[in-house]
């Protein structure tokens, strides 16, 4: 089952399971090849059905994190500013657990292809007050091509945007999640529409250098509540 759910990916994905080093012989997961880290069968499973997220997580449609819950179809419970304030806090007081780390190429739908596309990546929590997996997607102009030539931590040093999802795990192991994503930032509209129009150094910001926000997001809004959404992401 784990194997038939890649079969539509078709890029070399890293998995990185946080509990165990990373250091380990890798195995092959539906033709992906899958760094092991002493998983179990078990474990192997749950990260080939986050593999298989992936394949319809880009096409859903994005909406800004919403002030107030936001009830639409699909999954029943969806993120609003409350739920991923409260996430945060859960986050600080060591009640969520990460579970994997998975870097994957983005094709923004099909304009970049093979070694041009950029690299993604998709942090998977177990969150304990939620009863459900918290889903992380972070972009970087990072080029999927070069990615060996640099340490995975040194991936993600420069990032453009970040969106979040829940995701519930079913009786058949397989893994459901909300029919849309979370902007969490950029907050800025020219930021989320016209990225592509703009250069490299207006879009990214520093992953660990608090207070660091694309130079475009001081154009529009308040620069503090910005600082602060991207500082709640940093965390």
């Amino acid at each position: 089952r784990c194997e038939e759910s890649l079969s539509s990916l078709r890029s070399s994905l890293l998995f990185v399971n946080t509990a165990h080093s990373s250091q380990a012989p890798a195995a092959q997961l539906g033709g992906l090849r899958v760094h092991r880290c002493n998983m179990s069968a078990e474990e192997d499973c749950v990260a080939a059905e986050f593999l298989a997220l992936i394949a319809a997580t880009d096409p859903l449609p994005g909406t800004d994190l919403p002030v107030e819950e936001h009830a639409g179809d699909g999954a029943a419970r969806s993120f609003n500013v409350s739920q991923w304030s409260s996430f945060c806090q859960r986050v600080k007081a060591g009640l969520v657990t990460p579970t994997c780390v998975i870097d994957f190429a983005y094709s923004d739908g099909g304009a970049l292809q093979n070694a041009d596309r950029q690299l993604e990546r998709m942090y998977c929590f177990d969150d304990v007050g939620a009863s459900c997996r918290v889903v992380l997607h972070v972009h970087t102009p990072f080029r999927w091509g070069d990615r060996k030539q640099k340490h995975p931590k040194a991936r993600t040093e420069f990032v453009t945007s970040a969106n979040v999802r829940h995701a519930w795990q079913k009786r058949d192991g397989s893994f459901e999640q909300e029919q849309g994503k979370w902007f969490l930032v950029p907050l800025a509209r020219k930021l989320q529409q016209e990225w592509r129009a703009l250069r490299e150094n207006e879009i990214r910001w520093q992953w660990n250098v608090p207070g660091s926000i694309p130079p475009a997001e001081r154009s529009e809004g308040p620069v503090t509540r910005a600082m602060s959404r991207y500082d709640d992401v940093r965390r």
